[in-house]
């Protein structure tokens, strides 16, 4: 056979692997090293640190990132991947003609150039789109750019082989261009079926074009003289080994080209056993791969580690169901601010398992996850409670199990025993899990507790959602105040679901406000010995707000009096790991594992217990791994009897069961007809809250609900009238409006309409709650319209509103689905035209914690908690924490949420002289944050949370201070008139039975002007009376 280069030495002759291995190959392989090694990990580092700032948030509205292809200006992207398509398929057609001319002019050599340097601009922006990730220079549409571009450059000018190269691999970008114009919603006018045409089109010429291409320039160059073959001469021809490979692999596959056949009788014999047993073995084979991937398809396979050693286990009917809590516990999981900023953790693998076929919902909420969260994402069918799927998991080498409920099963009782024997399966197989347990009823949370659950490892979704609901009647913006801390926003404006255009003056200070960090830190020992408060006011100087303390094992909110010694864990709000170096404790082990072991040391204090009638939990052994080096915990001197880690467990064991409650008090029940009475009265005197009981018949949530609005710590009793078309039980009656202080019932007849609110005076209220129950009992087929009764409810009392003219009433709305904040207007009616004249439009995807009504604290789903869990993977505590700071268990906390009006003088100054005020040791209270107008100085009571507000904050004149403080400062503020939403209403002291109060003189200052300018202002907020103090081994 003759070569290309004897037969064409005009043209052929330089077309050498020698000749040419430099420029082809060998350039660009240096050019993917720099980039790896030194250019792209430069670039990353600066653009994840500068993320925030003016210029990369400009480069992101106009080109998008990988993830999100929504952008600004829509044109100038869809143009930059329309060229490239075009011009890569110019590129190859180039190719194509000069392998035919085997010429390049020079003309053409500058045309090359000139794309080329277009080419070099996209492989810039797909990078920035990636974040300059080293990763992406490895993905194959960046290989093809750096294998086609470099060589056009640095080739010699006189090179006779100028016409050979690989550029006909730029056809491949084609397919990736016009990927990503479908994804931006270009081709969104093109029939379906064209599209479908085209794609496949353009696929097949680009598999032809690539495997011919291929083989063309492999036969021109020829062998290189390592691949040089020897080949033999026989009857059967010139063979040699590879050929022989060659030639029995398309034997066995059935291709069979014909090119070779035996010529021997013992070769011709042994071909028929070997086609055979070639063919049988090639079908067996392959029928096990298809097998196989079936299997893990199907997810009947084994877990494997994809990047990491995290693993986060999920299980539960909320799997099963795929429970609207399991796509906010997916978003915070993978939230991208987990996966670059916290402490190098990144995001783990997360494997789910369920006896059902995935959910369709799940796998669309995995399929709407970034890319490399994906490929962390596994679904498992089995039974989580038998061992040998427990093993298909390696569920004893997981970080974390999560069991989620099902917030839509139609039996709660039952969902919660199934979780809970899920559990406790998992606890017995695999005692050192770290494990997380989430149920329904608060009654379950006993049960899991006598059953063995560590008290810490269980908490109740309803009881968190109803304390939450209840508290953000009297702390406006307290539900999105707490979801700030849950939820980690992605670049609000750049990431989907944030504003594209300008944004409205309240939107900016909003996301401001949601810019910051909860994590934990260690204590330095240069503040040792330092009291807590004296702590928060030097912490809160650099922009961190210390909120609580680790203290004998259990997180101790806003401990007043507590001094601080070297190595303890302080949880705090701030704006960056890198403000924490000036008080964490220089080379200490990482807080998490001092929290864990801290923790683990109480749990093992309950096993030495003496003896007790009530029965004492377990110990869960531990929960991580072995200590690491560094400060040791604290280890606890006084008895476990005593210790304030044990209060909630000893509250837990000897809280009796409900019916217990229930039949213990049959006499003296109010009737119907006398809690209707009694909410007439209510109603009449004004100034109450009124509570609508939208679906079904959740009275033990409505306990959970009234303990919150009734708490021991509270010096006022608001009254409340509840609504609902179903009435409550004798037990019911009994446990909750017998003991219940000013509260009345109004039993309405199938739904609830407007005109029983303006029964149950509407218009004299100073809130209004809209419960949305329980999903399960939704009278609705359609998941979509759960939320349906709600959202009409709300659109009927804001219209009944505007008819009287009367504004300002506040409204909070429970939603069970984020989804459903597009049915909503993004302010009430009667506040739509101050948002008139802004450059807003409306946006199908516009995410649940950016609209007007959530920033407002106006709507809250339960389903934020499902953040909870995750965020408890990244900061073990968040879920202590966030009971403390939310329930009001019976047990004596240090610290409530309360929300004040602003000090007299305070106006114009900073949020941080605000802080410091506020956390003398005579107030002893913690700013968390401001609620403050969205259009101030327009009668607007629209208003919005700022969370955490950066020390240099200008305080308006109406703000509004969010506190976690002791009852002492809530019941002097409420003694001076400061309690915001409560003024004038009756003290916890004062007889039901007493003198009516004018509403009309009492209302809530928030709401008008004319109101705020009736507040009295306090020239000194609290008087110089201590607080309670105590000390690391006993609290009084």
């Amino acid at each position: 056979m003759v070569r290309c280069q004897e037969a064409h030495p005009d043209f052929c002759a330089a077309v050498t692997w020698d000749g040419l291995a430099w420029h082809l190959l060998w350039m660009p392989a240096l050019a993917l090293t720099v980039l790896m090694s030194c250019v792209m990990p430069v670039l990353h580092h600066l653009w994840i640190r500068n993320s925030r700032s003016r210029l990369v948030r400009k480069i992101r509205r106009v080109i998008g990132s990988v993830d999100s292809d929504k952008v600004r200006y829509p044109l100038v992207l869809n143009s930059c991947f329309l060229l490239e398509m075009t011009l890569s398929i110019w590129f190859a057609v180039q190719w194509v003609l000069r392998s035919y001319v085997h010429t390049v002019t020079e003309s053409s050599k500058t045309a090359d150039q000139i794309l080329c340097c277009f080419f070099l601009v996209t492989y810039l922006v797909n990078a920035m789109r990636n974040q300059f990730a080293v990763t992406y220079t490895l993905q194959p549409t960046a290989l093809i750019t750096l294998f086609t571009v470099v060589p056009t450059f640095m080739r010699p000018p006189d090179d006779r082989a100028a016409w050979f190269s690989f550029s006909y691999l730029r056809i491949a970008n084609a397919v990736n261009a016009y990927e990503k114009l479908e994804k931006t919603g270009a081709l969104r006018d093109v029939s379906e079926m064209k599209r479908g045409y085209a794609v496949t089109l353009l696929r097949t010429m680009v598999l032809v074009v690539i495997l011919s291409g291929t083989t063309f320039s492999l036969e021109v160059l020829g062998d290189p003289a390592m691949f040089v073959d020897s080949p033999v001469t026989t009857d059967m021809g010139q063979i040699s080994f590879i050929q022989m490979v060659y030639w029995i692999f398309t034997t066995i596959s059935t291709v069979g080209y014909g090119d070779f056949s035996p010529t021997t009788t013992l070769s011709r014999l042994f071909i028929i056993m070997a086609i055979i047993v070639g063919v049988c073995f090639f079908s067996t084979e392959v029928g096990n791969l298809m097998e196989l991937h079936k299997l893990q398809s199907s997810g009947q396979g084994k877990w494997k580690p994809y990047k990491g050693n995290s693993h986060v286990i999920v299980i539960g009917g909320g799997v099963r169901g795929s429970s609207s809590v399991l796509k906010s516990f997916l978003d915070e999981i993978f939230s991208h601010k987990h996966g670059s900023e916290n402490a190098g953790l990144g995001w783990p693998n997360v494997s789910f398992m369920a006896s059902a076929d995935q959910p369709r919902e799940l796998r669309e909420a995995i399929a709407s996850l970034p890319r490399h969260a994906r490929a962390r994402t596994n679904y498992f069918m089995g039974d989580p409670t038998r061992h040998q799927d427990m093993e298909r998991l390696r569920m004893g080498e997981a970080d974390l199990v999560v069991i989620i409920t099902d917030l839509n099963a139609p039996d709660i009782d039952q969902e919660d025993t199934s979780n809970i024997l899920r559990a406790l399966a998992v606890k017995q197989s695999h005692p050192h899990v770290n494990l997380r347990l989430m149920l329904q009823r608060p009654a379950s949370k006993v049960k899991a507790v006598r059953a063995g659950i560590w008290p810490s490892r269980c908490f109740s979704i309803n009881e968190m959602k109803c304390a939450l609901f209840g508290l953000s009647c009297p702390v406006r913006g307290w539900s999105t105040m707490v979801a700030h801390c849950l939820i980690s926003e992605d670049d609000g404006e750049d990431g989907p679901g944030g504003p594209v255009v300008d944004e409205e003056g309240w939107f900016t200070d909003f996301k401001q406000g949601r810019d910051f960090n909860l994590g934990g830190f260690l204590a330095g020992h240069s503040f040792a010995g330092v009291e807590f408060l004296a702590f928060v006011r030097q912490a809160s100087r650099m922009g961190v707000m210390p909120i609580a303390v680790q203290v004998n094992g259990t997180l101790d909110v806003n401990p007043i009096g507590y001094t601080l010694q070297a190595g303890d864990v302080v949880f705090a709000f701030h704006h960056g790991s890198h403000y924490l170096k000036h008080f964490e404790e220089p080379g200490a082990t990482d807080w998490r594992a001092m929290f864990l072991s801290n923790q683990q040391a109480a749990v093992m204090d309950v096993r030495t217990m003496p003896s007790d009638p009530v029965p004492v939990v377990q110990s869960d052994a531990r929960f991580l791994t072995a200590e690491k080096p560094g400060i040791s915990p604290s280890s606890p001197s006084t008895p476990s009897s005593s210790k304030p880690g044990l209060r909630r467990l000893q509250t837990l064991l000897e809280f009796p069961m409900p019916r217990a409650v229930f039949n213990s008090a049959k006499d003296g029940i109010p009737s119907l007809e006398d809690l209707e009475k009694k909410a007439n009265s209510i109603a009449a005197d004004g100034g109450h809250y009124i509570l609508v009981i939208l679906a079904g018949n959740p009275w033990n949530q409505m306990q959970a609900l009234l303990r919150t609005l009734r708490g021991k710590h509270l010096p006022f009793h608001v009254p409340i009238v509840i609504l609902s078309s179903a009435a409550p039980s004798s037990d019911h009656l009994a446990s909750m409006f017998k003991s219940t202080p000013r509260l009345g019932l109004i039993q309405t007849g199938k739904m609830v309409g407007v005109s029983d609110l303006s029964r149950a005076g509407m218009m004299e209220a100073r809130c209004i709650m809209l419960y949305a129950g329980n999903a399960s009992e939704a009278a609705v087929s359609d998941r979509r319209m759960l939320d349906g009764a709600g959202v009409t409810m709300l659109a009927a009392i804001e219209g009944a509103l505007c008819e009287t003219e009367s504004a300002g009433t506040h409204i909070v709305l429970e939603l069970h689905r984020q989804e459903s904040v597009k049915f909503m207007h993004r302010f009430p009616l009667t506040e739509d035209h101050y948002s008139q004249g802004s450059e807003w439009k409306f946006d199908p995807n516009e995410s649940f914690t950016n609209h007007p009504r959530f920033a407002s604290g106006s709507i809250f789903t339960a389903s934020c908690l499902g953040a909870l869990v995750a965020r408890s993977f990244y900061t073990p505590g968040i879920v202590e924490l966030l009971e403390n700071m939310v329930l009001d268990d019976g047990l004596e906390h240090p610290a409530h949420p309360w929300q004040v009006a602003l000090p007299e003088g305070f106006a114009d100054k900073t949020y941080g002289e605000l802080v410091e005020f506020l956390c003398d040791p005579s107030r002893g209270a913690l700013c968390l944050g401001l609620y403050r107008r969205c259009f101030p100085g327009m009668g607007s009571s629209s208003g919005y949370v700022m969370t955490n507000p950066k020390p240099v904050t200008k305080l308006r004149a109406d703000d509004l201070v969010t506190v976690l403080a002791p009852a002492s400062f809530g019941r002097d503020c409420f003694e001076k008139n400061m309690v915001v939403g409560v003024m004038g209403a009756p003290s916890a002291d004062e007889p039901e039975e007493g003198p009516r109060v004018d509403s009309k003189q009492v209302f809530d200052s928030f709401e008008t002007d004319e109101g705020r300018n009736r507040r009295v202002r306090c020239a000194a907020l609290m008087s110089s009376k201590p607080t309670r103090v105590f000390s690391r081994t006993s609290r009084a």
